[in-house]
């Protein structure tokens, strides 16, 4: 393909991530691809994001998803599942403030909104001010019709359970 000079498409780029070890390693071709300049779609990120990253805490995850010239917050999902499915909530939650607006947080928000609520009001108190600390909040509010108005809840939200 190189002697070609043909980049190769986003399937085979996706299949070569696949095949690799680890996070870190689909990561590094991630980046090889990159500066090859092919171009790298959301497919290929959503592929190394598919990588096991448990043995990760989140705020590494995080630094290697930044220091990425490309990001997509909705590769997160995978690793919030990841999370979630080996009962580490608190470091999804880390993640779900990063990107509550995807998918999984969604769901995750609607699922377990007591423990949403605990902890973004306990990151608040502590002197938390991100902005996204706020918006996680609201969202996750939002979805639970928590606007004060308990009786609502059954009778207008459309999310409620």
């Amino acid at each position: 393909m190189e002697k070609a000079n043909i980049g190769p498409g986003e399937y085979t780029l996706c299949t070569i991530i696949k095949t690799r070890n680890s996070f870190e390693d689909a990561l590094h071709f991630i980046d090889f691809f990159i500066d090859k300049k092919y171009f790298v779609r959301r497919a290929s990120f959503e592929a190394a994001y598919a990588k096991s990253i448990i043995h990760m805490p989140p705020d590494e995850l995080l630094f290697h998803c930044r220091e990425r010239r490309f990001k997509f917050d909705t590769a997160l999902n995978n690793q919030i599942q990841q999370y979630i499915n080996n009962d580490l909530k608190d470091y999804a939650l880390q993640l779900i403030m990063v990107a509550p607006h995807i998918s999984v947080a969604k769901t995750f928000s609607v699922q377990e909104y007591d423990l949403c609520r605990s902890y973004f009001q306990r990151e608040m108190s502590q002197g938390n001010k991100a902005e996204n600390v706020y918006y996680a909040f609201g969202i996750a509010a939002w979805l639970n019709c928590d606007w004060g108005e308990r009786e609502a809840k059954s009778k207008h939200c459309f999310y409620a359970n």
